[in-house]
């Protein structure tokens, strides 16, 4: 199962460093939002719906292997509230998803 880290608003990913030293054994996903350190793709205005569907194209492959557990911190949950209602079938088959 793949777990998935998406850092909040205005971190990166280096934030969870410190935490997955202790998931040596699972593969692990951390992407970089969009303009939190990574560049905005172009024509990407930063709308709430825009990291949704940002998101859901991350997440789309990565659940097509197996079920995903996913973890989001801070303001990051106004993105995933919208990913959860897409995916709620799939959440409801075994993905994980939690909100820090």
């Amino acid at each position: 199962m793949t777990l998935v880290f998406v850092h909040g608003m205005p971190e990166t990913p280096l934030v969870w460093m410190p935490l997955l030293e202790h998931f040596h054994s699972r593969d692990i996903v951390t992407p970089q939002l969009p303009g939190f350190g990574a560049p905005l793709p172009n024509g990407f205005t930063a709308t709430k719906d825009e990291y949704a569907d940002w998101l859901i194209r991350l997440l789309e492959p990565l659940a097509a292997d197996g079920p995903i557990d996913l973890v989001g911190l801070s303001r990051v949950a106004f993105v995933g509230d919208p990913v959860v209602l897409i995916h709620r079938q799939r959440c409801a088959a075994g993905e994980s998803l939690y909100w820090m």
